[in-house]
């Protein structure tokens, strides 16, 4: 990481904070080099990060952690995007996956669906992550009260790795407008109302005058998956 070591995050934090999507990706790529990936649930929302990997960082992995529940029209959405934008696709699995999983150990999403999160998505990307040390985010201020402090960087508080959000500052309708402008395509249940999706049996389409994520984890306490939570302010890498 010596080449890390001419950034001090503490003194151009501020500058990363006000920097566009595109810069902070160039950051990242001269910082964290073989050492960076991407992270996508190839919904909607999350086109035009890829857009913009795809512009200035293509060869970097661009994972998608399969948990055997997702929409089939999302992994058809995933193959389309990856052949539009040339980007190079990870698929993460967990050890024991979709209907396996279910005879395993039951329908664990109705039950535990914290549980049933870390399992499938989280301990699999974890696991992943060990041979990395930076991870590029979708995630925005707008979507949950968890995001609403994150940073352009941000240092995992108990794992040595660094999350970088290029559009942590966009919002829902500049996300949209991005889409317009540049003629991009919309994951195929986008018009039936599902804004924000995950595994199918977490996922409700939600109305127009409701909050996008209002649709994932109907019933239950809950927001976040888990891979988003936890993370702080670095100083430097």
């Amino acid at each position: 990481m010596e080449d890390q070591k001419k950034y001090d995050l503490s003194k151009i934090k501020q500058n990363l904070e006000e920097a566009t999507p595109t810069e902070i990706i160039r950051w990242a790529v001269v910082t964290f080099k073989d050492k960076l990936i991407a992270t996508s649930s190839f919904q909607t929302h999350s086109i035009p990060l890829l857009f913009f990997i795809s512009q200035e960082a293509p060869k970097i992995p661009v994972v998608f952690i399969d948990t055997g529940f997702h929409f089939p029209e999302t992994i058809e959405f995933r193959d389309h995007i990856v052949d539009l934008f040339g980007l190079n696709l990870k698929v993460v699995e967990p050890q024991i996956k979709g209907e396996e999983f279910l005879r395993t150990f039951g329908p664990v999403y109705n039950q535990s669906p914290d549980a049933c999160c870390f399992y499938n998505k989280v301990a699999p990307f974890y696991l992943f992550m060990k041979n990395y040390q930076a991870w590029i985010s979708g995630i925005r201020r707008d979507q949950t009260i968890n995001r609403k402090q994150s940073l352009a960087v941000e240092q995992h508080p108990f794992l040595p790795y660094h999350k970088i959000n290029p559009v942590i500052g966009w919002s829902a309708r500049e996300i949209e407008l991005f889409i317009d402008e540049h003629s991009l395509p919309r994951h195929p249940l986008w018009e039936k109302g599902y804004r924000s999706i995950g595994c199918k049996w977490c996922t409700s389409a939600v109305g127009s005058e409701e909050n996008d994520r209002a649709g994932r984890w109907l019933n239950f306490d809950k927001t976040e998956c888990g891979l988003h939570i936890g993370s702080k302010s670095n100083t430097e890498p």
